[in-house]
């Protein structure tokens, strides 16, 4: 298995790279990273993390031959495409990041026909290839490594709410392609759009299959984030759902303690990347920065790590190949490794509500042996 430890832009004024326009490390690889710095909302904060955790990442790594520098996309898809053009015509070699959608899918139609390879930080798997990676944590991920687990321990008659939207859409087709792999199935499966009336209705959509003594179903899978969990679970009591009957099931965003304060999810599964690596590298972080890092910020120092180990063993030839090791890379997050096709397998652990708190019953694995990540 692969492994890894873990300047000013020129005279485009609209894309100044962030931190007084300095380049992190001086080596001679160069590497653009596409930040929505003065996005609106939350994009200079995850902008903020995701610039730190690189140059945490340059500075742990101490003999490297990198420059990265940081551009601003302001979070859109054409912010996203200029600044893609600008960092390749100043000799960028590959890019790290951007984050959005609309972001990622702009730069796939710049890189698509280079070879400059784009590590990438959308949950949206349609934005992955032509040259595009992705990194980060995708719903099919958690959703098919705890069907898997479920499955295993004799939990195989699944019955869902899923929220209309994107993240919906694609744990509810998660679902369907991993039920035939791990010889589970479907009972029931009714959609809300998160009001507490429509989860209601949800329910008594799928009615029997999970309420009673005897429910049809022993799994409930709830792909959603703390404020509809709390909602679905204070309805519990009143559809007369029995979890010690019915194997709650949680996604990735289940990785939240406002989710595992609610006492009706206590014994609930859910699957997720290691969190005792999380924890460590967030206090590294706190010490060096004086905040805590966005949840994301793992993303950038992974593949930071990983392009710095990649160009020393490809004497900075870093393409597509070296990029899709079958046997994956280990990074703060746990083994990972890029498809043909862009996206990404994880190994995630899978971690049991208990009390307040989250912890692993079944660890991560360390291989890529299984056939269900």
């Amino acid at each position: 298995m692969s492994t890894f430890q873990g300047s000013n832009t020129g005279a485009n004024p609209s894309f100044l790279p962030v931190a007084q326009s300095a380049a992190l490390g001086n080596g001679n690889y160069k590497v653009a990273l596409l930040l929505p710095s003065t996005a609106p909302g939350q994009g200079a904060i995850i902008a903020q993390s995701l610039r730190n955790a690189v140059e945490m990442a340059l500075v742990d790594i101490r003999q490297h031959n990198l420059e990265v520098i940081p551009y601003d996309t302001k979070g859109t898809a054409d912010g996203a495409a200029l600044a893609s053009r600008e960092a390749i015509a100043q000799g960028a070699k590959l890019i790290i990041g951007p984050v959005f959608s609309p972001s990622v899918k702009a730069v796939r139609q710049v890189v698509a026909t280079t070879n400059t390879p784009a590590i990438a930080f959308s949950t949206d798997r349609t934005a992955a290839g032509g040259n595009v990676f992705l990194l980060s944590f995708l719903p099919k991920q958690s959703i098919s490594r705890i069907i898997a687990y479920a499955a295993e321990q004799e939990n195989k008659s699944i019955a869902a709410l899923i929220p209309q939207n994107s993240f919906g859409s694609l744990a509810e087709a998660a679902l369907q392609e991993t039920v035939p792999q791990v010889n589970a199935r479907v009972t029931s499966i009714a959609s809300y759009q998160g009001t507490s009336s429509e989860i209601r209705g949800a329910f008594g959509e799928i009615g029997a299959s999970v309420t009673g003594a005897a429910p049809s179903a022993n799994a409930l899978l709830l792909p959603d984030n703390a404020q509809a969990a709390a909602i679905i679970a204070s309805q519990f009591k009143d559809f007369d759902i029995h979890t010690d009957k019915v194997k709650v099931l949680g996604s990735g965003q289940w990785y939240d303690p406002a989710i595992w304060s609610i006492p009706a999810l206590n014994g609930a599964w859910f699957a997720a990347p290691d969190p005792n690596a999380w924890s460590k590298f967030r206090a590294e972080y706190k010490t060096r920065y004086g905040t805590d890092p966005s949840r994301v910020a793992t993303l950038s120092y992974d593949a930071t790590s990983l392009v710095a180990a990649l160009e020393q063993v490809t004497n900075g030839n870093i393409t597509a190949t070296q990029l899709t090791s079958s046997t994956g890379f280990n990074g703060v997050d746990g083994l990972f490794r890029f498809l043909p096709n862009g996206e990404n397998q994880r190994g995630l652990a899978v971690l049991e509500i208990t009390n307040g708190s989250a912890t692993v019953i079944d660890n991560a694995p360390s291989s890529f042996s299984s056939s269900i990540f």
